[in-house]
């Protein structure tokens, strides 16, 4: 179960000032402006810490501006959104290590990378480049953990392809769950997770295990949510997505767990031929994604991407 909508949250609060009267009204709302006051601290102290955790990923010396490390392949996709991008025209761009524009601007100012390409050479006429992000934004976090995903209390989470640690970092600030892991295949990835999760302390509630997702049969049963973003497109050829999304059908069948997707998982299977049957699998749980405050509008889109399912077989 989700968390209360705002129009539910304000009604009950109007329900609430008019069972007070006189000077326990006034009591009652000095005492809310001092939990609002005490919580938006908290918030911002938390973003700050990721914040901080961005900017050390984006100081360790195999992070390049990318983020994608030397010992990854990158795999343009052959088929489904960006089958039909030109590779040559595809940047890849970490929404977590560099979420707004200043933060490109400034890059673009460095001459490490630039916003648009030649359409022909030598020429004024360019195009946009096409930014890809392997990774969360800071709002898509804080939209999985304080809005779409109930309380996490006693939960375990598992992270599929955790790459820099993106979601295990924001299960860490944003959400109370036990246990927090990923999974991820790379060696050199997991060493700078493991690198951030000794730096920052997380250690207690964090974990990394470097191993394929199809040896984690165990771990994946056990899981009470699993975090599945952008995890096999740009990394895996056809036939290799086709098995690993078998293997995860066959093993993440426990009723009531939680899948966390990006992008859907309709759009992730729509072009493999897996033979996976939606409708007997998981029911998607509606998201309100016009209830979450965000600093630009614009941004939406961001959350319109992410995808929550519950396992009903």
């Amino acid at each position: 179960m989700s968390a209360p909508s705002v129009a539910n949250a304000v009604t009950e609060f109007s329900n609430i000032l008019e069972r007070l009267h006189g000077s326990l009204r006034d009591e009652f709302c000095k005492k809310v402006e001092e939990i609002i006051s005490e919580t938006a601290q908290d918030e911002a102290k938390e973003d700050k810490i990721l914040r901080c955790i961005a900017e050390k990923i984006r100081q360790h010396p195999n992070v390049p501006v990318s983020a994608v490390v030397n010992t990854e392949t990158v795999i343009h996709p052959s088929v489904g959104e960006f089958s039909d991008l030109d590779p040559s025209t595809v940047v890849s761009l970490d929404n977590f290590l560099y979420e707004d524009d200043d933060a490109i601007d400034d890059l673009c100012e460095q001459g490490l990378i630039s916003r648009n390409y030649c359409l022909d050479c030598g020429s004024h006429k360019t195009a946009p480049l096409n930014f890809i992000s392997h990774s969360a934004s800071l709002l898509q976090l804080k939209f999985v953990f304080q809005h779409a995903l109930p309380d996490l209390r006693g939960k375990t989470l598992v992270d599929v392809g955790s790459r820099l640690g993106v979601v295990l970092y924001g299960a860490y600030y944003y959400s109370s769950a036990k246990a927090i892991i990923g999974v991820e295949i790379n060696q050199q990835l997991c060493s700078i997770q493991n690198d951030m999760i000794k730096e920052f302390q997380l250690d207690d509630r964090v974990q990394v295990l470097c191993a394929d997702v199809c040896t984690k049969r165990s771990l994946l049963e056990k899981g009470d949510v699993i975090v599945l973003h952008n995890v096999f497109e740009f990394f895996a050829a056809e036939e290799v997505q086709i098995k690993i999304w078998k293997f995860l059908r066959e093993v993440l069948q426990t009723k009531g767990m939680l899948l966390v997707t990006v992008p859907s998982l309709a759009e992730s299977l729509q072009h493999l031929q897996t033979d996976i049957d939606l409708d007997s699998w998981v029911r998607q749980i509606p998201l309100d994604y016009t209830d979450f405050v965000l600093p630009n509008e614009e941004d939406r889109d961001q959350l319109e991407r992410i995808c929550l399912y519950e396992v009903i077989g």
